[in-house]
């Protein structure tokens, strides 16, 4: 069973999908460019909720690590700035 923080976050993306093709299909029916560019902003929410997803799934589930400092994950992200 999903916890209340996974449901909600694919309560939102179902949401951002479903949107997402509603702005595509309007974006293929008008040609309009400025809905185009609307309906991948909304793709990119719903890959977001994706990640969000995955990150959930990938986490402690609730534990609290004392082995590592608050905002520390088990992989380390590489900086591309410095």
């Amino acid at each position: 069973m999903l916890d209340e923080g996974a449901r909600t976050v694919l309560v939102a993306t179902g949401a951002d999908l479903g949107i997402a093709l509603a702005k595509v299909f309007a974006a293929v029916f008008t040609g309009s460019s400025a809905v185009a560019a609307a309906a991948s902003k909304s793709l990119a929410d719903t890959a977001n909720d994706v990640f969000l997803l995955l990150a959930h799934h990938a986490g402690p589930a609730g534990r609290i690590v004392r082995s590592r400092p608050p905002g520390r994950a088990r992989s380390r992200h590489q900086s591309f700035l410095g």
